[in-house]
């Protein structure tokens, strides 16, 4: 028997679930899904996304260590959106040779997200 997989939900290690949840809700759109104490559940259309507290007996890397790719049907607003934030922006939003159109932001505790939508849809 070969197993399906169902999903992926990133885990992103913070240092404090507040600012996290502020950056995650306002800047990017996720809404609140679940309160666990020590984890959230984070959710934007299809996409959920954990922050789980460092001091969580549950935490298996440093903040800042995660390095997430979201795929979207658009970029440039929400470039707009990071930018007008003052969110650290990596890589401005730029059709490449890959078939995407991406940019990359550091989140509060340093994690890469990068966001892309693909080109031609």
């Amino acid at each position: 028997m070969t197993t399906r997989f169902i999903e992926c939900n990133p885990i992103i290690t913070v240092r404090d679930l507040d600012v996290a949840k502020q950056f995650y809700v306002e800047v990017l759109g996720f809404s609140l899904d679940f309160d666990a104490g020590d984890v959230l559940g984070l959710l934007k259309d299809e996409v959920l996304v954990l922050l789980i507290d460092r001091a969580s007996e549950n935490a298996r890397q440093p903040p800042g260590s995660s390095n997430i790719s979201f795929l979207t049907d658009e970029v440039d607003s929400l470039h707009a959106k990071c930018a007008s934030a003052g969110v650290a922006i990596l890589v401005v939003p730029e059709d490449r040779s890959y078939g995407q159109r991406d940019f990359a932001v550091r989140d509060p505790d340093g994690s890469v997200l990068s966001f892309g939508c693909v080109l031609g849809q």
